[in-house]
């Protein structure tokens, strides 16, 4: 066990030191290889989907104990309120807020861009029909 020692040693310090550069993109692969088992075929929408949808699942799990407490859907509502109103007061002193919402804005602007273009081509082969 003692020539393990070495290994996981430098493991673990190349985790804390570069975790995060191989977990967010492997979150985020995962993310866009899961929209496209479920058969969302256009690559924009898929992305934008993936950006967006991500940064949503990171901030329920962070705060699952005050999201799965409530008891129906307008305490729900009042609870996702409230916590939005607290992210501009920690954008400029958290990091993960900031990175996570360019991520969503991103994503919801890829989305619309995937949406207009689906749109467009439908009324032009209903026109040309």
């Amino acid at each position: 066990m003692e020539y393990l020692v070495a290994p996981l040693s430098l493991l673990l310090y190349f985790w804390q030191r570069y975790g995060l550069f191989i977990f967010v993109p492997l979150v985020y692969s995962i993310g866009y290889l899961l929209l496209g088992w479920v058969r969302v075929r256009s690559r924009i929408l898929r992305f934008g989907l993936t950006l967006l949808l991500v940064p949503i699942l990171f901030w329920l799990f962070l705060f699952r104990d005050v999201f799965f407490m409530a008891e129906d859907a307008s305490e729900f509502w009042a609870m996702a309120v409230r916590l939005w109103r607290e992210v501009p007061t920690a954008l400029p002193t958290d990091p993960w807020t900031v990175c996570t919402l360019f991520s969503m804005v991103t994503g919801l602007i890829l989305c619309g861009m995937g949406i207009a273009k689906k749109r467009h081509a439908t009324q032009r082969q209903s026109t040309l029909s």
